[in-house]
């Protein structure tokens, strides 16, 4: 469903999408319904945070796509379709924000901040873990 219709998923086929899994491609939902249920509380927490999924994605992918055009491989986070530069915050984090933000909707705001913040770390990590990586093969 997903790879048919969004351009870039279909460059990097459906392998790569499927092998991420549901929990990396649907985590919007639940910051979107927050914003949705109180805007004035929740709506700059929910973008800010959904801003933040989307940069460490985009970081994720980008790499990711340069290091298969190249040839790059590793095991050393295992065999893995793609090339996979870990970031602090994966499926685990994710998970556990999103059980904490039902479990406490009225301290949305302030979790999403904070996860949201830890997020952009990850996403400027691998941007700077990457270009690393990349520049070393030169």
């Amino acid at each position: 469903m997903f790879a048919g219709t969004c351009g870039c998923a279909r460059r990097l086929g459906w392998t790569v999408l499927h092998r991420i899994g549901p929990a990396d491609r649907k985590p919007h939902a639940v910051p979107l319904g927050f914003a949705a249920w109180s805007p004035h509380a929740n709506a700059f927490p929910a973008a800010f945070l959904l801003a933040s999924f989307v940069a460490n994605g985009s970081a994720f992918l980008a790499f990711s796509t340069i290091a298969e055009k190249r040839g790059t491989v590793t095991t050393r986070q295992g065999q893995k379709s793609i090339y996979y530069v870990a970031g602090i915050a994966e499926g685990f984090e994710t998970i556990a924000f999103m059980i904490a933000f039902c479990l406490f909707p009225s301290a949305f705001p302030i979790l999403a901040m904070i996860f949201a913040t830890v997020c952009w770390i990850s996403a400027v990590g691998r941007l700077v873990l990457g270009w690393r990586l990349l520049a070393a093969q030169v």
